[in-house]
């Protein structure tokens, strides 16, 4: 505690050395309702000597008399005015109708009436103080065309983003990630059956400005082989001229599942369904069959001995009002020749599933400095993480959250001495124990350091050279014991690995920015090179047999150790060029292009060019428009461009050999993979058609747009000859297109006084259809079938292709199914069959939603602040795979492992009308209808209230001159959640299969803070 009270002593000292204090001329800047307006800037014309106003709009400012004060404020006409005998000066703004906003595309930042580009700005004010690990996760339900799922619950996880649909088959759907101009890496560090850490989690949230997501081929295009996914461009927070300001954030909550998940039997309800199997199959009496399972079963005589004591795995597994905390300070300042911020945070969360915890420590520093013409500048930001994980994401026995739904209740947790049972009888592994005395350990530390210099040539010319660098550094340490779960065969396994990902930047630009003829005509253009390179590396070690417990680390683990080392590298040169003109600010034209050559293609094949072209018109700025009372803007845009995606395996390109084989203890060279020297990157081809407004002197704005986007070249596994040695090879072939429309809508529905009620929202459409597949010798096209789905020509990616269940038959409870079929040899036949293998697959829905957006209301009286998101998605489908074990009318729910309560619905005698096939002494999914079919396919259509927000600024009167701004506040995340269709697993499922897993339980939170600004 000392050291961390000496930590912030010298952070507080050296951000009040930084600071910088001026008093000559003093005021308030204020709307014309006289609102103060913080942030505004103040400026001493014709000087580099500048303010900003504090929260209430104060601000002091060096300034003699006959100076000329310039007042600006963002959505406001500025004000000029000079200085006389008085040294106070107040200042009220009127609003600008027009749209001023600057968007950041991270190569260029342009104001919004200028821009053609279709991009999403989601600000601070939603990115801090969330309860989120990740900053994505703050996107949920803000953009148009945008999908987001955490798909673990595990704190830190890693989360899964799509924009406007998917356009690849098995390359990648991600977008890119962009950091102040820099794009960065992603992914995750972590054992593999972990859900590991997202490394896109190093980064604070409460250090973002904003987050911009471009979707449009103008916007993107310039990203060249990596912007088809969209691109999401973080901008992170900076210092500014003013006194130096100090925030201090507190936050503290619990969480709990956001759906609470299938009920499981009882042990009295899994004994009830025991006996009917023998009944129903071998002529058992009720009696005879329970006396069977009590005398010959393990866990029904152990639950018998213990007087019926039903086994508390689920409790054991499930941490209630798991605690999440997380603290910021942060201070920031300076004048018009200089400005530092200064920033460090923590982040503790425990996750509801047992055996998972994050931990992370966070700092950062920015710098600007201005003399004369040249101006430096450096951000760095360095974030240690440590996430302690578990076994998750399918039906490993050791996965806490497969003790849930396999182990039997009826399977006793402890000894009459209240001791862990272990070695444990059961088929599944005793969790409790396991989190308890395994190791599932990763950590990982990112440093981001991004540093430029700029010269201005002239006012209109600049150059701009950047060095930046992402360096990842991750540990993993995993440990399983040898008396319980996985360890026992080898009496104990430990692994420990290492990777090191360092990525370094340069960019070197010349930027030109000008306006004509009393700003008539406005032209800018940036000139861009870029180099960017990746290096990896990764050491592991393994063994087993520990000589003793308490052993956990490879080198007390003498047999069978192993050692592996690895090395990868890539490189990416790219120039390119973006022109704008603009014509009275009424018509707009963009032109970008940009050429890639990237080291992940053959020498002949790795230079591309990618062009997009923008036009747009601004009616709002037209005559017959200037004067109008109801219309603020109005403008019409389009872009049509290329992009694309490089994202793909290193070396494909070459035909490779592998040298791990041992011949005769000697070593051995082997052929891997068939190269293909021709392959190049996937192409998307976007067009975009929209129209922006704004109505009634700001209260109501919003766009509305259309949007086709068409990946040609797609990167698909291609079978080959046998005699080639080979079994497939990767080539470019395939097409698909995504399209749709996209409404975004911000409006002030009610204003009285004190009192207003903003509505905000958006609302989007995605049709996604395969055009085209690789084709065999014969010019048929090799369809990409599989058990739960199929890739066809047109039809969506990966369309669920299941057999249909047609229910139970009342006669004699066994289950029956339609015969269906693909219905492209012959109709889908609407018979019915008992014989699971006469029933065919058929196309029943995609997994991709139709149809995403969010709607949301912020209600404001005088200091206080209700803010509601909700957010929905429907039109596809959602599977629940593993319900064919605990869902099974049979041995495997009621004999070797666990059932779900539902089972209780099952067929018991003649007449009954159920979808619960009878009970069978057997273990095939077939007999029992719980084998791959619809049975378990949902509408995954749903609605979820995923944030809700009352926050409360505290009144001058109450906090006085010692804090510029203290506000409380109470947040929920994921707090209510209503399905189309009645089931009980949670509705966000993984984007990439549109499964539901085994997967730590996605949480609801409810967290309360505090914010101090002084």
């Amino acid at each position: 505690m000392k050291k961390l009270v000496k930590l912030f002593s010298l952070f507080f000292i050296l951000s009040g050395v930084l600071g910088f204090a001026q008093n000559t001329v003093s005021g308030t800047v204020s709307d014309s309702e006289g609102l103060p307006l913080p942030g505004a800037t103040v400026v001493v014309q014709g000087t580099s000597t500048g303010v900003t106003s504090d929260f209430d709009g104060n601000y002091s400012i060096a300034a003699s008399q006959g100076d000329v004060l310039v007042f600006s404020f963002v959505g406001y006409e500025s004000q000029s005015i000079t200085v006389g005998s008085s040294s106070t000066i107040d200042v009220a703004l009127n609003a600008d109708n027009t749209l001023d906003e600057v968007i950041v595309t991270g190569i260029t930042s342009q104001e919004r009436q200028r821009s053609v580009a279709s991009t999403v700005i989601v600000g601070s004010e939603v990115i801090e103080n969330s309860a989120f690990v990740s900053p994505d996760q703050a996107l949920n339900g803000r953009v148009a065309g945008l999908r987001i799922a955490t798909v673990s619950g595990s704190p830190g996880s890693a989360s899964q983003i799509r924009i406007r649909g998917e356009g690849s088959i098995s390359g990648n759907n991600s977008p890119l990630f962009v950091i102040d101009g820099v794009p960065i890496s992603n992914g995750t560090v972590g054992y593999g059956a972990t859900a590991g850490i997202g490394i896109l989690s190093m980064i604070n949230p409460n250090d973002i400005e904003s987050i911009s997501v471009l979707k449009d081929a103008s916007s993107t295009s310039i990203y060249g082989n990596r912007g088809s996914n969209g691109v999401i461009v973080i901008t992170t927070k900076k210092g500014s001229a003013g006194k130096v300001t100090y925030n201090v954030q507190s936050q503290y909550g619990w969480q709990n599942k956001a759906v609470p998940g299938r009920q499981m039997l009882t042990g009295a309800q899994r004994l009830e369904l025991a006996t009917e199997t023998m009944m129903n199959s071998l002529g058992f009496s009720k009696e005879g069959a329970t006396n069977w399972m009590l005398t010959n079963r393990s866990d029904y005589r152990a639950w018998e001995a213990a007087g019926r004591v039903d086994g508390d795995w689920d409790e054991l597994v499930t941490i209630e009002d798991a605690p999440i905390q997380n603290y910021n300070v942060s201070a920031a300042g300076g004048n018009s020749e200089q400005n530092f911020r200064v920033s460090l945070g923590y982040k503790q969360q425990d996750g509801i599933g047992l055996g998972s915890e994050y931990e992370s420590v966070s700092g950062s520093f920015t710098y600007q400095r201005k003399a004369g013409k040249a101006t430096i500048y450096t951000s760095n930001r360095v974030t240690s993480g440590t996430q302690l994980g578990q076994l998750e994401g399918t039906a490993y026995f050791g996965n806490p959250q497969a003790t849930r739904y396999f182990m039997s209740p009826n399977h006793q947790t402890r000894n009459p001495d209240g001791s862990w049972l272990v070695p444990h009888p059961a088929g599944a592994h005793h969790t409790p124990y396991l989190m308890e005395n395994n190791i599932y350990h990763s950590d990982n530390t990112r440093a981001l350091s991004n540093s430029n210099f700029s010269y201005d040539i002239t006012d209109d010319l600049k150059v701009r050279s950047t060095f930046s660098i992402d360096y990842n550094l991750g540990n993993v340490h995993t440990y399983q014991n040898p008396i319980e779960g996985d360890g026992v065969g080898e009496n104990g396994v430990s692994n420990q690995s290492s990777s090191r990902r360092f990525t370094w930047s340069t960019i070197n630009s010349l930027e030109y920015s000008a306006s004509f003829a009393e700003n008539t005509h406005f032209v800018s253009a940036v000139l861009r090179q870029s180099f960017q390179k990746n290096k990896n590396n990764a050491l592991s070690a393994y063994g087993e047999n520990a000589a003793a417990l308490g052993l956990y680390y490879v080198n007390s683990f003498p047999t069978n150790q192993e050692g592996g080392g690895s090395f990868s590298d890539w490189k990416q040169l790219s120039y390119a060029a973006v022109a704008n003109y603009s014509y009275k600010d009424r018509y707009i034209v963009n032109v970008t292009w940009r050429n890639d050559g990237s080291s992940r293609f053959a020498s002949g094949y790795r230079f591309g060019n990618f062009l997009s072209y923008g036009v747009a018109w601004n009616l709002s700025n037209e005559n017959f428009l200037a004067d109008s009372d109801v219309v603020d803007n109005l403008k019409f845009r389009a872009s049509y461009g290329e992009s694309g995606d490089s994202n793909i395996g290193l070396n494909q390109y070459q035909s490779l050999f592998g040298y791990s084989a041992d011949y005769n203890n000697q070593g051995a060279v082997f052929p891997t993979s068939f190269g293909n020297a021709v392959i190049s990157w996937e192409k998307a081809e976007k067009l975009d058609i929209a129209m922006d407004f704004g109505l009634f002197k700001g209260r109501v704005n919003g766009s509305v747009g259309y949007y086709k986007k068409t990946t040609n070249d797609l990167l698909q596994s291609v079978p080959l000859s046998l005699t080639s040695g080979h079994s497939s090879q990767t080539q470019n072939v395939g097409d698909v297109e995504n399209k749709g429309i996209e409404i975004e809508l911000d409006a002030t529905v009610f204003k009285l006084g004190d009192f207003s009620m903003d509505l905000y929202g958006n609302y989007s459409t995605n049709e996604n259809q395969v055009l085209r597949l690789a084709q065999d010798a014969e010019g048929n096209d090799l369809n990409l079938d599989g058990f739960y789905t199929a890739t066809r020509v047109g039809r969506p990616i990966y369309e669920y292709y299941l057999r249909q269940y047609g229910g139970v038959d009342s006669a004699d409870g066994t289950p029956y199914y339609v015969v269906g079929g693909d219905g492209v040899d012959a109709p889908v036949s609407q018979e019915v069959t008992s014989n699971y293998n006469t029933a065919q697959q058929t196309f029943l829905g995609s997994r991709l939603p139709k149809v995403t957006g969010a709607l949301g209301t912020r209600l404001k009286w005088k200091g206080l602040t209700v803010d509601a998101n909700f957010t929905y998605a429907g039109g596809h489908k959602i599977y629940e795979q593993w319900a064919g074990y605990y869902m099974h009318s049979g041995m495997l729910s009621s004999v070797y492992y666990q059932g779900a309560a539902e089972l209780m619905n099952r067929w018991q005698q003649p007449g009954d009308v159920t979808d619960v096939p009878k009970m069978i002494w057997s273990t095939s999914r077939t007999l029992a209808g719980s084998y791959h079919s619809d049975r378990f396919l949902y509408d995954g259509d749903f609605i979820r209230l995923r944030d809700l927000v009352v926050n409360y600024d505290l009144p001058k009167g109450l906090i006085g001159e010692v804090f510029d701004r203290a506000s409380v506040y109470v947040k929920g995340t994921n707090v209510w959640t209503w399905t189309k269709e009645d089931f009980e697993i949670d509705p966000e499922v993984s984007l990439s299969s549109g499964q539901w897993n085994l997967w730590n339980p996605v949480p609801k939170s409810w967290t309360v803070g505090v914010n101090l600004t002084f």
